[in-house]
C-alpha cells in the first residue's frame, strides 16, 4: 500500500457523510525496473483482487491512491508506447477497467 494511502484511510474514517480525499501522488516506475506487462482489458476482471492483479501483470507504470466515501480507491495505469489500460480498485478489488491507444 502506498504511504499516502494509509493517511487517506485514516482521514476518511473520521469523516461523516462528507467525502474527504487525501491524494497520494502518482508513483512512477523506478529506473531499471522492467516494464509491467500491459494486460488486455478483457483479462482484468471486475472483482479481481489487488494481489491477483499485481501477480498477473506486475506493478503498473503509475498509480494513485485516495479515500472516497470511506473507501480506499486506487487508480492503476498500465501502458507502453502504443496502448494503456486503466484499472480502478475499490477496497482492494477491481471495480472498473478501461483501455485505449496512446497518442
Amino acid at each position: 500500500m502506498l504511504a499516502g494511502a494509509a493517511n487517506a484511510s485514516s482521514v476518511a474514517s473520521g469523516s461523516s457523510s462528507t467525502t474527504q480525499a487525501v491524494i497520494a501522488p502518482f508513483e512512477k516506475e523506478k529506473p531499471g525496473t522492467p516494464p509491467a506487462k500491459v494486460p488486455a482489458a478483457d483479462d482484468v476482471k471486475t472483482g479481481m483482487s489487488r494481489e491477483d492483479l499485481l501477480k498477473a501483470f506486475g506493478e503498473p507504470a503509475s498509480k494513485m491512491s485516495m479515500a472516497e466515501d470511506g473507501k480506499l480507491v486506487e487508480r492503476f495505469r498500465y501502458s507502453d508506447k502504443v496502448s494503456y489500460v486503466r484499472v480502478i480498485l475499490e477496497d482492494g478489488k477491481v471495480k472498473e477497467v478501461s483501455s485505449g491507444k496512446n497518442q
